[in-house]
């Protein structure tokens, strides 16, 4: 066999192993891709990323399928990506869950910190401080004395021990000085049925689950946990006009994907939830929900989740005893 022949044979096979030079990486994305949701159909993030998957399959030019892996608290749905192969096709609709339940729950089967790694924030939602109807205080100012007065009197609402209301609940407390008790709940739906009931006295909670009993005068906002004043209801007062200093609680949104998934694909995706972001009807249904729209670049993301998860270790550890 000549020479030629023998290096034409060997290149052939070589071509055909690694798919040829052209070919040698394919174009991303290639195929479908897969937004996995760890909550229950419904939910505040399986609704949020449903608003923007229309947007970003009509720009990265391939579908995008969502689907929900509910349960554990977010916990088996977010195993399930953080196992995944890091090639941009299996990603995390997260939130502030993913952070807080690095550090109350035990036994996770995965590393937050090493298995998982932020794409794009995109929405943040910030927290209200609701009161029943039959509360008397129609302030801040007045919900405080009211709680000074009769010490452990007043009671707050969650969606169960560890979550982000219970602990946004017992930072405001220790912020105010005051003594309420908490009362955890098995999710949201319970945990406002008993408020709008009286059973319990407030709770911190995002604008969607409450603004029609707002607006039909059941439920009472006393103060939103954020920088400014929410467009929905421009009336409420932010905590620091409230005379709470500079206490915030903001709940936010966003895209994870496993941990080594190439930044050309990290970059790209950021690029197509950015192009969402700046729709009409896409931002439109993100107010209407209560959420304040984001877009931003994987290095960005990046920063802010290590940041946040630094914040929830430290916050957790602070509140070790009420979270027995």
């Amino acid at each position: 066999m000549g020479i030629s022949k023998s290096l034409g044979i060997a290149l052939g096979f070589w071509l055909g192993m690694h798919g040829g030079l052209a070919g040698a990486e394919e174009p991303f994305p290639a195929h479908p891709i897969h937004v996995v949701v760890p909550n229950e159909p419904g939910g505040t993030t399986d609704v949020l990323i449903r608003a923007l998957v229309p947007s970003m399959a009509k720009t990265l030019g391939q579908s995008i399928v969502v689907e929900n892996r509910a349960g554990a608290s977010a916990t088996i749905g977010s195993s399930f990506v953080a196992r995944s192969a890091p090639d941009g096709y299996t990603l995390l609709a997260g939130s502030s869950a993913i952070s807080i339940n690095s550090y109350v729950m035990h036994d996770l089967p995965f590393d937050t910190k090493t298995d998982l790694e932020a794409v794009s924030r995109i929405a943040l939602t910030p927290y209200f401080l609701i009161v029943n109807a039959g509360v008397k205080a129609n302030s801040v100012a007045e919900l405080v004395a009211l709680a000074k007065a009769k010490p452990g009197s007043l009671t707050y609402a969650s969606s169960g021990t560890g979550t982000s209301p219970h602990l946004t609940g017992a930072r405001f407390a220790a912020a105010a000085g005051i003594d309420l008790l908490h009362v955890p709940y098995k999710g949201t739906g319970p945990a406002m049925n008993d408020l709008l009931s009286g059973r319990v006295d407030m709770m911190f909670v995002g604008l969607p689950s409450t603004i029609g009993q707002i607006q039909a005068g059941r439920l009472r906002a006393l103060a939103v946990a954020s920088d400014s004043r929410f467009e929905t209801v421009p009336d409420v007062p932010t905590m620091k006009e409230a005379g709470l200093g500079n206490f915030s609680a903001t709940s936010w949104f966003g895209i994870l994907a496993p941990k080594g998934t190439p930044d050309a694909i990290k970059t790209k995706l950021a690029q197509a939830i950015s192009v969402a972001i700046q729709e009409r009807d896409v931002k439109a249904t993100l107010t209407k929900l209560g959420a304040v729209p984001l877009s931003e670049t994987p290095a960005q993301a990046q920063e802010f989740f290590q940041s946040d998860l630094v914040f929830w270790e430290s916050t957790v550890a602070q509140m070790k005893d009420q979270l027995k």
